[in-house]
Formats: structure tokens, C-alpha cells, sequence
């Protein structure tokens, strides 16, 4: 039901700039139900593999590496509207701080697994999941985009939270 408000918004707030920019009030709208198809897609896939695959090493570090990566190159592209959000191969971009969403999941989901009877140590578990959290969201900052730092940040918060960090941690 999600999908389909999302998409009678995207149509009804775009149909007239469609229109005027591209002649037909459909561009948009087409574009958004493509990537719906492809959103749906991946959700099928992703549902049929087993998630205690994801907890490996290689998984999680490939992961990092490749958000790092592609963090770092989007600050050296050009700039749209005085930004460096977007990577972009031909009609196709991305926006390399939305991969950086799940793979902070990812990262803190196998961290904290590890470490869960040291969660509240501060140099064990606090400083290394912090230091990265902090180079991503510090990254994610320089585009600028301060609201997806800002949810990572949350995001970070929450799961440290719910693997049992104590509050006056958290006042930090």
C-alpha cells in the first residue's frame, strides 16, 4: 500500500512539470514504476537468501569498502546544485549515502553480535563502531547531506541502544 501512495504522489506532484519539461505528464511516473519494479525485484531475491550469510567477515567489509569507496569518488565528480550526492552513468544515477544505510546495519548488526558482552566497554566496542560511524556519516556530511548523516547517526544510536549500551552512554 506504501508503493502504491508513493506512486499516485509521485504522479500527482510531477504530471504538469512532466508534461511542460519532457511532453508527456507519464516520464516520471514510468520512471518511478520502473524502479519499483527493480525495488521489488531485489526484495524478492533478497527474501530467498539466507541472512546468516551476511554476517561474514567478507560480506561486511566488502560492504564498508565498497560504500567507502564510492563516498570518496563522489566528492572528486562533478557537482549538481552545489553538491556532491550523486554519481551518474548516463540517464542512470545514484546516491552513494543511501547505500551507506544498510551497510551501517550491517556493520553494527555483525559488531555488535561479537562484542555483545563487551558492548558498553568503551575501547573494545564504543570507540571502533563510533570511528567508522563517524568517517561514514562524516563523508555522507561532505556532500553535504546533512539529513542522511544525521540518520545514520540515529540509525547508530538505536542499535547500540537495543544491544543493550547504558544510558549514560547515550547522554554522550
Amino acid at each position: 500500500s506504501l508503493c502504491l501512495i508513493g506512486t499516485v504522489i509521485v504522479f500527482s506532484a510531477s504530471a504538469v512539470v512532466a508534461r511542460e519539461q519532457q511532453g508527456s505528464p507519464y516520464t516520471f511516473l514510468i520512471r518511478h514504476l520502473l524502479w519499483l519494479g527493480v525495488g521489488l525485484a531485489a526484495m524478492l531475491l533478497l527474501m530467498q537468501t539466507d541472512y546468516r550469510r551476511l554476517k561474514s567477515p567478507a560480506v561486511v567489509f566488502t560492504a564498508i569498502g565498497i560504500v567507502l569507496a564510492m563516498l570518496v569518488a563522489v566528492l572528486f565528480l562533478d557537482r549538481s546544485h552545489q553538491t556532491h550526492r550523486w554519481i551518474r552513468f548516463g540517464h542512470l544515477s545514484l546516491q552513494p549515502s543511501e547505500f551507506a544505510k544498510p551497510v551501517v546495519v550491517l556493520f553494527l548488526a555483525w559488531f555488535l553480535e561479537r562484542r555483545r558482552r563487551l558492548v558498553n566497554h568503551v575501547t573494545h566496542t564504543l570507540l571502533p563502531a563510533f570511528g567508522l560511524i563517524a568517517v561514514i556519516a562524516g563523508l555522507v556530511m561532505l556532500e553535504p547531506d546533512f539529513g542522511t548523516a544525521g540518520a545514520l547517526l540515529v540509525i547508530s544510536v538505536a542499535m547500540l541502544f537495543s544491544a543493550g549500551l547504558w544510558m549514560r552512554y547515550l547522554a554522550y
